[in-house]
């Protein structure tokens, strides 16, 4: 049975109705405020996205990050201005390094396909070094951290050209 399609207007565009089935992703769930804050986005704003990922698999249930070929595939299809990323530790030496390692695969993408780089690291990602190398310095425009880091790390960020901001 096909239903009629109703429209509601948002700031003088006319969007359609639409819901989306349960997800399945119950209160149980704990993945914290910025997963939290993935999924509030995904349901809200990009509905069609948010439902099929849910059913491609491809949508990390604990994170809610996208990875995997589709979401590699579509992220070299943007051009973006900025791109903002966090990682699971920082080494002078290797890099920007993340745990996961198809989470890497998707930040180097989007890195590429952006125009500037900035990376928020809280204190306990420095002098860290997990599983996978995500960027090097020279992917990197800006470092935002909570605290000022040690001289080592300031005198890396100017000589890599890296604003730091504390």
């Amino acid at each position: 049975m096909e239903q009629e399609l109703t429209y509601r207007e948002v700031n003088g565009y006319k969007l359609p109705n639409l819901a989306l089935p349960d997800d399945g992703l119950g209160e149980e769930i704990h993945i914290g405020i910025w997963g939290q804050r993935r999924l509030d986005y995904l349901k809200r704003h990009k509905r069609a996205l948010y439902s099929s990922l849910l059913t491609s698999g491809k949508l990390r249930a604990h994170s809610l990050s996208l990875v995997g070929n589709t979401a590699c595939r579509t992220l070299r299809e943007y051009n973006v201005d900025l791109a903002i990323f966090s990682c699971k530790g920082l080494d002078r030496d290797r890099g920007v390094t993340e745990s996961n390692e198809p989470e890497a695969v998707v930040k180097q993408i989007m890195a590429s396909q952006a125009k500037r780089t900035v990376l928020l690291a809280d204190h306990t990602k420095f002098d860290q070094v997990v599983l996978a190398k995500t960027l090097g310095w020279e992917e990197i425009d800006c470092v935002i951290t909570d605290v000022q880091p040690a001289r080592k790390w300031v005198e890396l960020f100017k000589k890599n050209d890296i604003q730091l901001i504390c």
